[in-house]
């Protein structure tokens, strides 16, 4: 389920990806795609311990390293995204 909408931000030209997720669940992320180099991107984990929305989520994650523009989704409205997009 990660698979497509990794693709959909590297086809969007993005290479520095933040991934949120569960204390159960980040390991299971980082054992599947590491630190990204295999798909040309830079990973990032940020465990959330409570899902308390992306808004906490964007507070763990703290300060950008620069000026850079963020964009902040659910993995599970990609597909949803695309399709109104090309409407």
């Amino acid at each position: 389920m990660i698979y497509y909408p990794m693709s959909v931000l590297m086809n969007a030209g993005i290479r520095d990806i933040l991934i949120i997720s569960t204390p159960q669940d980040t390991s299971r992320f980082q054992n599947l795609l590491g630190d990204g180099h295999q798909f040309g991107v830079n990973l990032t984990y940020v465990i959330q311990p409570s899902l308390d929305g992306l808004a906490q989520a964007f507070i763990k994650k703290g300060k950008p390293e620069s000026n850079c523009d963020s964009w902040f989704t659910i993995l599970s409205t990609l597909p949803y995204m695309y399709y109104f997009s090309s409407l």
